[in-house]
């Protein structure tokens, strides 16, 4: 019985190893990196108009012109917008007392990951 186990054991062990090697190839292609990691579409940043960077804004996106979305970026770091999605990120940055600001990005992908777009928006004042 225990050779058994033994062997199931292993066996999963030898799946597993091929199911991640062939999910991910050798782990680089053209010299990318592959990696188990989900990688944000879009990073956005949002400053003031004396270059500050603002938190507690939302952002309402659409992806390809497909379904509306919102987040609410609550720090001043960048702020993730979706993870592992490409196409036409179509941007509207809104927080009280600014103006909101539009914008447009189109996110890729290599091999393995998409490539993450950073993007910088600056908010007016009323």
């Amino acid at each position: 019985m225990k050779s058994r186990l033994k062997f199931f054991k292993n066996a999963s062990v030898v799946f597993a190893s091929f199911w991640f090697l062939s999910a991910c190839g050798n782990g680089a292609y053209d010299g990318v990196a592959c990696t188990t990691e989900a990688r944000s579409s879009v990073d956005i940043s949002v400053l003031d108009t004396l270059g500050l960077p603002l938190r507690d804004y939302e952002v309402i996106y659409q992806i390809n012109q497909g379904a509306v979305q919102k987040t609410i970026c609550s720090t001043s770091s960048p702020c993730a917008i979706d993870f592992e999605k490409t196409g036409v990120f179509s941007l509207t940055v809104s927080k009280s007392g600014f103006q909101s600001v539009t914008g447009e990005v189109t996110v890729s992908k290599d091999v393995c990951h998409v490539i993450t777009q950073r993007v910088t928006l600056t908010l007016k004042a009323f």
